[in-house]
């Protein structure tokens, strides 16, 4: 055979053969360059959602109560799908047109979470003869909150625990033939917290920006307690109008002045020194023991196999936790402020059961009403994914079945926020030193006694909400920035540059351990234990609750 005529067949064999392979290669990198694009999208969009609730709850006195929350979550949603919408607009793409892709967006919060997708509402139609019908009508919006909680069936008890992303629980039914609802702080009370922290009274001051004539700026520190979910500020140097006190609120950016009696009442017994002092700490620890004491006693002998699920059938939880695991009786061995506890693992594992169980009813439910060619499910959240849900604030987002290529995209995004007036987690403490520097609470030069003089004076710690700017907004053109700790900066080891940590959990504990070549000095670890505690302690008794059965002061 003639080499003309190999080339030929060469060609004839070899030619196809490379087109197609060219057009495959092509289609894979298209899909590739579009499922960048979206997931960059999603991520894009949750992130955006996530810092306007931060914003929102920042800025919101009244972000903690449940009418607020929801407009602030629903305005969240609102800036999530305008971001998804900006974005992804170069393909053609809208906002209702992406709605009909994302079947649920998880809220996760502190107590329980809301789930936002499509639902059948009732909508009755009025018609002139007044034989009025009743259609149903999809929609999207949040379903009802979801608690984080478990049933527990034993012979003389039948009752359900609503849990949180902290040591708080709540307590509700029959509780050994009595009906009870109790809430409070699970606590350790073998440990030494009692006789170092939270004993004392805190002078607690922030800085806040007023305009009360609308027109001229104000800005000033003013000590405060917290009274009924709300700080109470006291004004050394004006009264209020007629019938009123020196006490405040502040609200809309004014210096609202107290007339209710029982505030001012509580307002002046808290007044020491032209001061207000707080004890919600103390009164935080005074409460937990009371409240672990009841646990202990009535709670003591509750098991994981004492689980029920809505059917009354047994509930299965994937733990390491065998028969024979006492859940509430807690003590060294079972400490509920540390990661590892059986009353740890057995919490996070009813908030991941009872989110994976909604989350995929909802995402079930959302194919009967969807209008798409594609049947909706819930991916697979690695651990990573869920360590993030189960332990903070977080949206997640999915977004499934735009097609790219030959295949459909199918992706969720969880991004989280440790700054917010819905929870106080361990790590979202700041301990400012006497020379208004503010470090994280396992900070190596702050624990190894290596600052400078005077840094020790006096050790104080404050939510990293107060570390966050405020906003006062005169006008549309004319809006001021401030910081509720006015005049701090922050640390460069711990803050800034985020080196070496000790651990949360051991400097609970008491029980750090320096690296080779560091020595910790005791009484800075001592000092800064004592306001660190003192700190967690009195701004989780402060938050707002929103179950009603908390007492703050």
């Amino acid at each position: 055979m003639k080499i003309q005529h190999l080339a030929i067949i060469f060609v004839v064999i070899i030619l196809p053969i490379s087109i197609v392979l060219s057009e495959y290669t092509s289609a894979q990198i298209n899909t590739i360059r579009l499922q960048t694009s979206y997931t960059n999208s999603l991520t894009a969009a949750t992130y955006d959602m996530m810092k306007s609730f931060q914003i929102n709850t920042v800025n919101n006195r009244f972000s903690a109560i449940s009418d607020s929350k929801i407009r602030d979550l629903q305005a969240s949603i609102n800036t999530f799908y305008n971001s998804m919408a900006t974005s992804m607009a170069t393909h053609g793409m809208t906002r209702a047109t992406l709605q009909e892709y994302t079947p649920v967006i998880l809220c996760s919060l502190y107590d329980g979470y809301y789930i936002y997708s499509k639902y059948n509402n009732e909508v009755t139609v009025i018609k002139n003869d007044e034989n009025n019908t009743t259609d149903e009508v999809s929609q999207y919006g949040l379903k009802p909150y979801i608690y984080y909680s478990c049933r527990y069936v034993t012979l003389d008890s039948d009752f359900v625990v609503n849990y949180t992303l902290d040591n708080a629980i709540t307590v509700y039914g029959k509780v050994k033939g009595d009906f009870v609802t109790k809430t409070g702080y699970l606590i350790n009370l073998n440990t030494d917290i009692f006789s170092q922290v939270g004993m004392d009274e805190e002078i607690l001051s922030e800085t806040i920006l007023t305009t009360d004539d609308g027109v001229n700026l104000l800005k000033k520190a003013y000590t405060y307690v917290v009274y009924d979910n709300d700080k109470v500020y006291y004004d050394p140097d004006e009264s209020g109008p007629a019938g009123t006190s020196r006490f405040f609120w502040y609200r809309e950016n004014k210096k609202n002045y107290i007339s209710d009696q029982e505030t001012i009442d509580y307002a002046n017994s808290r007044l020491r020194n032209n001061q207000l002092v707080s004890e919600s700490a103390r009164q935080y620890y005074d409460e937990a023991v009371e409240f672990t004491n009841w646990v202990k006693d009535n709670l003591g002998d509750i098991e994981e196999k004492h689980a029920r699920n809505a059917d009354g059938s047994v509930l299965e939880l994937e733990t390491t936790l065998g028969d024979g695991v006492k859940i509430f009786r807690v003590g060294d061995q079972n400490d509920p402020m540390k990661e590892g506890s059986s009353f740890n693992e057995h919490r996070l594992a009813v908030i991941r059961n009872s989110i994976q169980t909604n989350l995929l009813a909802a995402i079930a439910n959302y194919n009967d009403y969807s209008n798409v060619n594609y049947e909706f499910g819930l991916p697979v959240f690695t651990e990573t994914d869920w360590d993030k849900i189960l332990h903070n604030i977080c949206f997640v987002s999915f977004l499934q079945g735009l097609p790219i290529g030959a295949k459909y995209y199918n992706d969720y995004v969880v991004i989280t926020n440790d700054k917010n007036k819905e929870f106080v987690s361990e790590d979202a403490i700041y301990i400012i030193d006497g020379n208004g520097n503010y470090h994280q609470p396992g900070c190596q030069a702050l624990l190894e006694g290596t600052l400078e003089a005077g840094s020790y004076d006096h050790l104080q710690g404050y939510s990293n909400i107060s570390f966050v700017m405020q906003n006062l907004t005169v006008s549309e053109d004319d809006i001021h920035h401030f910081y509720l700790q006015d005049n701090t900066y922050g640390c460069y080891e711990c803050v800034v540059n985020a080196r070496y940590l000790y651990d949360l959990d051991d400097l609970i504990a008491g029980t750090l351990t320096p690296p080779d070549g560091h020595r910790l000095d005791q009484n800075c670890v001592n000092a800064v234990r004592k306001a660190y505690l003192t700190a967690l302690a009195r701004e989780r008794y402060t938050l707002y609750k929103t179950n009603g059965y908390f007492g703050t002061n």
